[in-house]
């Protein structure tokens, strides 16, 4: 079996040798890796995570819109 780099980024994470260890037999656990174990969790971080509204843009002043409808469409109205 050959193995090929990975494109992915990377992240290296530094952690005490006892959250480790706690890693480690979770992973065991669950049958996976720590790093598998690991993109669980920031796979659900993800998903709970709610990006900010982004910036509404600007419309280009040359742009025109038209009118609204009117609302009195069919009708006559007068004036007062």
């Amino acid at each position: 079996m050959i193995c090929m780099a990975s494109s992915k980024p990377r992240v290296t994470l530094y952690i005490d040798k006892e959250d480790m260890e706690r890693l480690e037999r979770w992973a065991d656990s669950e049958y996976r890796t720590v790093p598998q174990l690991v993109m669980v969790f920031v796979k659900k971080a993800l998903e709970d995570y709610k990006d900010p509204e982004p910036e509404p843009t600007a419309k280009p002043a040359a742009a025109k819109t038209k009118p609204a409808a009117s609302k009195t469409k069919g009708r006559k109205t007068t004036k007062s």
